[in-house]
């Protein structure tokens, strides 16, 4: 178990539901969670509205718009180098901003392929470890689908899987694939189940005229909606200072007792 809290740095190419959902979702509540388990973290992640700052408690979050440059497919560049340009952006405001007004980061944490080159050259540079949460992979699982996975994001997939220091995949079948995809050994790639903050659900002050608008723009004419949620268990967390699991932080080595929790 430690005592001292870590000083983490997290990239993302969302923050918040708002572009997308998923990964968002996933960095909001991970930075959010970790802020309130006394750790300091730092939040660097695109976003396509202004440029802002955002300050909650021991929680900065900094939302960087790509610049023209790096801002989405043209005639001569793929999705793929418009990202790696962006990873240039979030390297340029970690040095600016992040590392003349916050502490040096203890680890590096990215998600899937798309920050990790920012994620391992900050980690280089600073000489801590780079960690990387996968949450799906192009190759191979596009091919079962009947698609081609993109080369170039398929070669950046292996790029993550060589340089990660430790990875986390957020289920045992994902880890089974990613780890024979890229032979890699057990002690390299972990399982964080994703978990959910059931606040957000029990405190509903949406109006009923708001809800009705959304359900016509994804339903129309009455056509249902299905909710896939996934399962839902109680799991095991390893119980750092009595209070949650810090283990999508890279703290890997604790074997505490623990104690049960709704993930």
């Amino acid at each position: 178990m430690r005592d001292q809290p870590l000083n983490i740095l997290i990239l993302s190419m969302e923050y918040s539901p708002e572009i997308s959902g998923g990964v968002g979702t996933h960095v909001q509540e991970l930075s959010a969670g970790l802020s309130r388990n006394g750790d300091h973290v730092a939040v660097l992640a695109c976003t396509v509205g202004r440029a802002q700052k955002l300050v909650e408690n021991n929680r900065v979050v900094y939302l960087i718009p790509p610049a023209e440059q790096s801002g989405g497919v043209t005639a001569s560049r793929s999705m793929t180098q418009g990202i790696l340009e962006f990873n240039k952006e979030l390297v340029a405001c970690a040095r600016k901003s992040v590392f003349t007004e916050w502490a040096t980061p203890d680890l590096v944490h990215c998600n899937n392929w798309l920050t990790f080159p920012a994620a391992s050259e900050l980690g280089r540079r600073l000489h801590v470890p780079v960690i990387c949460t996968i949450q799906f992979v192009s190759e191979p699982c596009e091919r079962w689908w009947g698609q081609t996975p993109d080369p170039e994001i398929a070669e950046q997939e292996k790029r993550v899987c060589r340089e990660a220091d430790q990875l986390i995949t957020v289920s045992h079948s994902l880890r089974s694939i990613v780890q024979h995809t890229h032979e890699l050994p057990d002690d390299k790639i972990h399982v964080v189940h994703n978990g959910m903050d059931i606040e957000a659900f029990s405190k509903n002050d949406i109006s009923t005229l708001y809800l009705n608008k959304l359900r016509t723009a994804v339903a129309v004419n009455g056509e249902k909606i299905v909710l896939f949620a996934g399962g839902i268990r109680t799991v095991r967390l390893c119980g750092h200072r009595g209070n949650g699991c810090r283990c999508a932080a890279g703290c890997h080595g604790s074997r505490g007792a623990g104690r049960n929790r709704r993930p």
